[in-house]
C-alpha cells in the first residue's frame, strides 16, 4: 500500500514537472511593435529612462489573452515606455499560483542572465495614475529615499501593513505583484525560489502565489500614495475558471475584485496608513513570525 502510494505520489510530481516545463518551453519574450503614430517611436519624442539605475521594463501578457497585451502596449505607446518594455508571454497553465509564480520567475532570470540589476515588472493589466513626467520624478524621489538595502518597491500593491519611512515611502507587507522594482536582492530571489518552495515564506492568509511570499521578505517598501492600480479587463488576471469562481462564492468575489482594482487598492492603503503606528510596532515581528514558521509549514516546492 506504501509502495503503491509513493509510486502515484512520485508519478504526480513527475507529471507536474512535465506539464510545468512544457509551458516554460512555449513561453517567448517579444518587444513592443514599431507605431508610426506613436510619439516616442516616431522620434518626435525624445525620453530618458523611467528611473535612475533602471535597465529595463518586464510586461507579462499571457498568449491566450491578447487584447491584453494590446490594452498594455497602448499605454506603454502612451506614457513612451515603448521603447523599454518587452513582453514576457507564456501559455496559461493549469496551476494558476504556480504559473504566475513562473513567470515572475522567468523575467527574473532573463534579467540576471543579461546583466540587470534592477528592473521594473508589470503585469498587463496595470493602470498608471499619473503622466510620465509624473511617474519619473515621483519613482527618482523614492528611490533617493530608499536605504541601501532594499529588495523591491511597489508602484502599485494591496497593502497589509505600511508605516512611513519618508513622506512619500511606506516599509510594507502587501499583496498583489501588477507594479513593483526588483533591485538585485529580489531578482537573485525570484530566479532561485521555486514555485512555492519551503524557502518561499508563505503568507497564507493572502494565498499561494508569489505576492504571499513577496509579503514576508526584507526590506520591501512602497510608493506613497500609489502611482499604478490594476484595470479590469473582463476576465480574471490569472484565468480563474467558472468553477473555481463557483467554489470561491460570489460575495468572496465581489470582495476580491473590489481589493484588487481600482478604489479597493486605495481603501486598503487609506486603512493601512490609518494603523500605521500599530505596523509600526508589529510589522517586522510578524513578517519574521511567518519566516520562522516557513520551514514546518511550506507546501511542495516542486517546478
Amino acid at each position: 500500500m506504501c509502495h503503491h502510494f509513493h509510486n502515484v505520489c512520485c508519478n504526480k510530481e513527475a507529471y507536474v514537472r512535465a506539464r510545468v516545463s512544457e509551458v516554460i518551453e512555449q513561453a517567448y519574450f517579444e518587444s513592443l511593435a514599431r507605431n508610426e503614430r506613436c510619439d516616442y517611436c516616431a522620434g518626435r519624442r525624445q525620453v530618458t529612462t523611467l528611473a535612475p539605475g533602471l535597465n529595463a521594463i518586464y510586461c507579462i501578457s499571457l498568449q491566450e489573452q491578447p487584447h491584453r497585451t494590446t490594452k498594455a502596449a497602448a499605454q506603454f505607446h502612451a506614457l513612451g515606455l515603448c521603447q523599454e518594455a518587452l513582453f514576457y508571454r507564456p501559455v496559461r497553465g493549469r496551476d494558476t499560483d504556480r504559473a504566475i509564480w513562473n513567470s515572475h520567475r522567468a523575467v527574473a532570470q532573463d534579467a540576471i542572465a543579461k546583466g540587470f540589476t534592477r528592473i521594473l515588472v508589470l503585469e498587463d493589466d496595470v493602470l498608471f495614475t499619473q503622466s510620465r513626467e509624473t511617474l519619473v520624478r515621483r519613482i527618482t524621489a523614492a528611490l533617493r529615499a530608499l536605504p541601501s538595502t532594499w529588495w523591491g518597491l511597489y508602484l502599485g500593491h494591496v497593502p497589509i501593513q505600511a508605516y512611513f519611512l519618508r513622506a512619500n515611502l511606506l516599509r510594507v507587507r502587501s499583496g498583489c505583484t501588477h507594479a513593483y522594482i526588483a533591485n538585485a536582492p529580489l531578482l537573485a530571489w525570484l530566479a532561485s525560489t521555486p514555485p512555492k518552495g519551503p524557502e518561499a515564506p508563505m503568507w497564507h492568509w493572502i494565498g499561494q502565489s508569489i505576492d504571499a511570499a513577496m509579503s514576508s521578505l526584507p526590506e520591501m517598501y512602497a510608493i506613497f500614495p500609489m502611482i499604478a492600480v490594476q484595470r479590469y479587463l473582463g476576465e480574471s488576471r490569472t484565468g480563474t475558471r467558472l468553477d473555481d469562481h463557483r467554489q470561491l462564492g460570489i460575495f468572496l468575489e465581489v470582495g476580491r475584485y473590489f481589493f484588487i482594482y481600482g478604489v479597493g487598492a486605495r481603501f486598503a492603503e487609506a486603512v493601512a496608513i490609518l494603523f500605521s503606528p500599530v505596523h509600526w510596532l508589529t510589522l517586522e515581528w510578524a513578517r519574521r513570525r511567518v519566516d520562522a514558521v516557513t520551514p514546518r509549514t511550506a507546501t511542495d516546492g516542486s517546478a
